[in-house]
């Protein structure tokens, strides 16, 4: 397989069609997520063993990802010199939380650790391979994001980077405001 779709898959698909393709990556992820009880509940980030409603999951991966485009698209309104289409940001951000579908399938794997002080080293491992699957999306959503604003170079890299910190911190309050709500 060609590194280029496994490292930047924009560079041959985008818009609606990388939007379309996200969103149902999206929506098996909230699947599997469901029956490993694993929220997405950040833009980069995920904890088990909290029980919900499917509905729940399938917010969680709208909500995340709404955070991130939001963030991304405004980012590249203020500091391109480019036109930025929104759906081509929306779309490969979607199509750049493809890998959390495998973090989801190894969360199926462990059970919810009950004691901190004694966690087993099969879910040691699991977790670290969990956390790449979490950097190879950053990696994706940071190729989203230069593809679909036109930014380069260091510039690119410290807009990526606030913009991705302000997602992040926007999904938390999100998540905070959705969740106590819900209830």
């Amino acid at each position: 397989m060609n590194k280029t779709w496994l490292f930047n898959p924009f560079r041959y698909i985008a818009g609606l069609t990388s939007l379309t393709i996200g969103w149902a990556i999206m929506l098996a992820t909230a699947g599997i997520a469901w029956f490993g009880k694993a929220h997405f509940d950040g833009v980069v980030d995920m904890h088990s063993g909290l029980i919900t409603p499917f509905s729940w999951y399938l917010l969680d991966q709208l909500t995340a990802w709404s955070c991130a485009v939001l963030v991304f698209y405004l980012a590249g309104l203020i500091f391109s010199a480019s036109a930025v289409r929104f759906v081509d940001v929306a779309g490969t951000m979607a199509l750049a939380r493809w890998p959390l579908i495998f973090a989801a399938l190894l969360n199926l794997l462990t059970t919810p650790i009950t004691d901190p002080h004694n966690i087993p080293a099969t879910a040691i491992i699991i977790y670290l391979l969990e956390a790449l699957f979490f950097i190879w999306m950053v990696a994706l959503m940071y190729r989203a994001f230069c593809v679909s604003t036109n930014l380069k170079g260091s510039k690119a890299t410290v807009v990526f980077v606030a913009a991705l910190l302000t997602a992040e911190a926007l999904s938390k309050a999100a998540f905070y405001f959705l969740y106590r709500h819900i209830h």
